[in-house]
């Protein structure tokens, strides 16, 4: 390993270049909270069919047993750091629910606040279409939940509630091949590229941040670690 100036910009740069596989098959065998509700879904306030980018997760599945269910054979492909459709179907056809998604993105069996990638705060008629961005550090496969809510926000993804559903799915998420990183970062978090990480953000005191690239690591002016930060920069690429 060796660092060179180049025009204002620190190259670190590695003598091996390892190609990394980009997917991460970390177990999410996790013991999730199971949502409940005093009514459910009935015949009217629950999940008929989702798809997203392409991928029919669930269709015609009608109410659940206690209006819940993890379509653990069930996952889609996705890449992090990408945006992609999704869409959702009503039982019933109904106008007004509200829908929540969260992704648990570190893995941990808690879908956790700074983890929910949409939600309605009006309610939406079917088809119900959107949009949700994976993020960039939810690598491998992945548990998402979907929770639909008649006449309030899902703003909770364990809360008991009076109507609606709840849907568990899987996401196999790719990392992406380059990132280029210019917000500041928070917390514990590790960010993966199978090639490249181009960086010129701040990584604030106490956050604890490391960059896997799988040949190069440039940070280029601008780029700051605060004191009491930890940053480590190395090759290793996505996880295996």
């Amino acid at each position: 390993m060796f660092i060179r100036m180049q025009s204002n910009i620190i190259k670190v740069l590695f003598t091996v270049s390892i190609f990394s596989l980009c997917f991460k098959q970390k177990s999410v065998a996790q013991s999730y909270c199971v949502p409940t509700y005093t009514e459910g879904c009935g015949v009217d306030d629950g999940i008929s069919s989702f798809t997203i980018n392409g991928t029919v997760l669930s269709t015609g599945s009608g109410c659940s047993t206690g209006s819940f269910q993890f379509y653990s054979l069930n996952s889609a492909s996705v890449s992090a750091g990408q945006t992609y459709s999704f869409s959702i179907n009503f039982i019933n056809a109904v106008n007004d629910e509200y829908v929540s998604i969260w992704i648990d993105v570190d893995k941990d069996g808690v879908f956790s606040a700074s983890e929910l990638v949409t939600q309605t705060t009006s309610p939406v008629a079917e088809p119900y279409s959107g949009n949700i961005t994976i993020p960039v550090n939810a690598i491998g496969t992945v548990r998402m939940r979907i929770r639909v809510r008649f006449e309030d926000i899902a703003d909770d993804p364990c809360a008991a509630y009076t109507w609606g559903e709840t849907e568990d799915y899987l996401l196999n998420v790719a990392c992406p091949v380059s990132q280029t990183i210019t917000q500041a970062q928070n917390g514990t978090t590790t960010v993966y590229a199978s090639n490249a990480i181009t960086a010129s953000n701040a990584i604030n005191s106490g956050a604890n941040v490391t960059y896997s690239a799988g040949a190069s690591i440039t940070i280029q002016p601008g780029f700051l670690a605060d004191s009491g930060s930890v940053f480590v920069g190395k090759i290793a690429g996505c996880p295996n």
